[in-house]
């Protein structure tokens, strides 16, 4: 390493030692309330799931592990770990009085939650039309996890469900609801904002009373009400969907929550204008803003229609963000968790006041690092872990190689006006040219994106994605674009199709996988060789 590049290194370090040690005073005053679920997930090893009426056995070579989940405390804990103002967390869920609910309690203590809401259910009533009560056990999920990384999941609700009746006499459980906005003492803290961030492992009931008596007893203005979609496969209440200030569903819970409105819409999740178009539907009934998490995808927020107060940005429309980048050398081991570490850590970077861009990039690169570990809170990341993935999306600390065609013949440090040529091509990666559509008036796509860029002052050469640029035009096609916008390419950046090559491409244990990809690169090399990148 030469004395420059070690300077550029030491420069990285500081800043980012600066932003993770700067003063809480910063942020704005707040607190994050999280009300849900807590489950001891046993993780079962399979090579597939199971048919109707069949069985199989879990690997022979894995061992069954048993470690804390459910929705509330993955949140809770992912949400302890990325805050940085020093404040607590605050749980409200519940446990059985159980072996399960101790390891629980102790995993969310540990990780710095304040768990003083919670309590244990004694016992509920089994069977209303019974006098019958009985002890429940603390929430229990079984996950079964595949070779490629792919999870699903049934889940024995215990406490989380029963627990809030606390020997009710066959009520809905409301009355028996008790005061716990008293006990968050916000009497002293009346500028404070309150992040509400509930989810669906719980009953219904439960959040509405929570958001009910918070917004009576407390200045509504400053109540943000955070609702994952999800949980329990059960209808959602207009008054839930007025209620939430943001509602986070994936695909498969958005094309839920909507067939409950429109049983004629097919979400298609690869398409931008679909998933918009059902966010708008669900915002035609009561919905604000709809987040939406695609997967390997991304994610789109649709802001509430004439609400734009809480979007803290100047498009009034939607947002749309790329998925990270995995760091090198790691892959899809888990999903499970992912979804619960995005909307964390979109909730702590809402809370700290930044815009919400960047509160989806923070998300993103949380939900990205947890699906490379094994489990749910296991894999919960730190904040520093997500502030440098985050960094690496958009480094600026790369090696001083000219891209585009080479260096130009001037030396910048040898001029002697102000207007001459700098010897370096700046560039983009074209998919940063998908972002803000609304600032675009031409054409989408590959072909839109490059004339876009042409239109960037100081931006001169573009760095394509393979196979994925190339998949509704030629390389002709796009070297014509390129010297007809007067652009040049910098790179050809080889991306293996995920849904293909999760488990690795020149080291995939298919021989005919491997093949594949090799054919992939040399259609990349050509492609670069082609466009003079």
């Amino acid at each position: 390493m030469n004395s420059h590049q070690t300077t550029k290194y030491l420069l990285f370090l500081f800043l980012n030692f600066l932003h993770y040690t700067q003063s809480s005073s910063s942020f704005f005053n707040h607190r994050i309330l999280i009300v849900g679920s807590s489950n001891l997930d046993s993780i079962l090893h399979v090579e597939r799931l199971p048919t109707q009426g069949e069985n199989v056995m879990t690997v022979t070579e894995k061992v069954t592990v048993h470690v804390p989940g459910g929705k509330g405390c993955n949140q809770a804990i992912a949400a302890s770990k990325f805050l940085l103002s020093g404040k607590k967390v605050q749980f409200l869920g519940q446990f059985g009085k159980d072996d399960a609910g101790n390891v629980l309690r102790s995993a969310l203590e540990v990780n710095g939650v304040d768990i003083s809401l919670c309590s244990c259910a004694a016992f509920c009533r089994y069977d209303l039309d019974e006098d019958e009560n009985v002890e429940v056990g603390s929430g229990r999920g079984y996950v079964f996890l595949q070779s490629d990384g792919s999870v699903s999941a049934v889940v024995d609700g215990g406490a989380n469900l029963c627990g809030w009746w606390a020997g009710a006499d066959g009520k809905d459980g409301m009355e028996c609801m008790p005061n716990w906005i008293d006990l968050l003492d916000l009497s002293e803290d009346k500028d404070c904002l309150v992040l509400l961030l509930l989810q669906r492992e719980v009953p219904d009931y439960v959040n509405l009373h929570v958001v009910r008596t918070l917004r009576e007893q407390y200045d509504s203005s400053k109540v943000v009400v955070m609702q994952d979609v999800g949980g329990e496969d059960r209808p959602m209440s207009r008054e839930m969907l007025k209620i939430c200030d943001f509602l986070t569903p994936n695909a498969s819970e958005l094309q839920r929550l909507v067939s409950q409105f429109d049983q004629s819409f097919e979400l298609n999740e690869c398409n931008e204008a679909s998933v918009i178009k059902g966010a708008r539907l669900l915002q035609a009934h009561g919905a604000k803003n709809v987040l939406v998490t695609l997967g390997e995808r991304g994610c789109i927020l649709v802001f509430a229609p004439n609400k734009e107060s809480l979007s803290n940005d100047n498009d009034p429309n939607f947002i749309q963000i790329n998925s990270c980048i995995l760091p090198d050398g790691t892959g899809v081991v888990d999903e499970t968790g992912a979804g619960d570490c995005f909307r964390a850590g979109f909730a702590v970077s809402y809370a700290e006041g930044n815009n919400l861009t960047d509160c989806l990039k923070f998300a993103s690169a949380a939900g990205a690092l947890a699906v490379t570990r094994k489990g749910a809170v296991p894999s919960i990341p730190s904040r520093f872990e997500v502030q440098n993935l985050l960094k690496a999306q958009d480094s600026d600390f790369v090696d001083e190689i000219p891209r585009g065609g080479g260096m130009l013949s001037t030396d910048c440090d040898n001029g002697t006006k102000d207007d001459v040529e700098c010897p370096l091509l700046f560039g983009s990666r074209l998919n940063s040219m998908k972002d803000r559509p609304d600032l675009w008036d031409g054409e989408l796509g590959v072909r839109g994106w490059v004339k876009r860029q042409a239109t960037v002052q100081g931006l001169g050469c573009i760095d394509f994605n393979f196979p994925q640029h190339f998949e509704s035009w030629s390389v002709k096609e796009a070297k014509e674009a390129l010297v007809e916008t007067g652009l040049v390419a910098g790179a050809v950046c080889l991306r293996y199709p995920h849904d293909r090559f999760q488990q690795g491409a020149m080291t995939h244990p298919d021989v005919n996988v491997r093949q594949e990809a090799i054919e992939i690169t040399k259609r990349a090399a050509l492609a670069a060789r082609e466009l003079g990148a």
